[in-house]
């Protein structure tokens, strides 16, 4: 914890609000591993504060972390909202962010099916399924994605 601090103190005293958030996404994701979840989310409130007015794609993709965070702890209509929040806010004409958005649009489906809500967790499945393929992806960030996917076919056949 204090290298983290000193880290953010080094990032705050240089104004780089960019570093400050990728090294309190990186925190936040160690913390969810090891089911701080709290924690976690107290650092994406920070995330959010730093990006919600100046940058759109990584408050979206602080966002989507929150919803993860609430998919991970199961509390699934809390996750639903995180992950639309994250869905709406997206600027997909900077493609460095569609692997982040479909991510996020994978796990919302599966925060959907978990929810119950099916029908609507198939129609995101269903437009992923077919849009998977032509999407430009890191193969491991595709097979992120097909992994969720398959995940969420299972919920869906009860």
């Amino acid at each position: 914890m204090e290298y983290f601090n000193k880290g953010i103190k080094i990032f705050r005293e240089a104004k780089d609000r960019n570093g400050e958030f990728w090294i309190r996404y990186n925190f936040a994701l160690i913390l969810v591993d090891t089911g701080n979840y709290h924690d976690a989310i107290k650092q994406i409130n920070e995330m959010v504060k730093i990006t919600k007015d100046t940058n759109r794609n990584a408050y979206a993709d602080a966002m989507g972390l929150l919803g993860y965070v609430y998919l991970s702890m199961g509390d699934y209509q809390k996750s639903i909202q995180s992950f639309e929040e994250a869905l709406r806010s997206f600027d997909l004409r900077y493609k460095n962010f569609e692997e982040r958005y479909y991510m996020a649009k994978a796990y919302y489906a599966l925060a959907l099916a978990k929810y119950g809500k099916i029908d609507e967790a198939k129609l995101i499945i269903a437009e992923m399924d077919k849009k998977i393929g032509e999407l430009n992806l890191s193969p491991e960030i595709e097979e992120l994605i097909k992994n969720k996917i398959e995940e969420v076919k299972g919920y869906l056949q009860g």
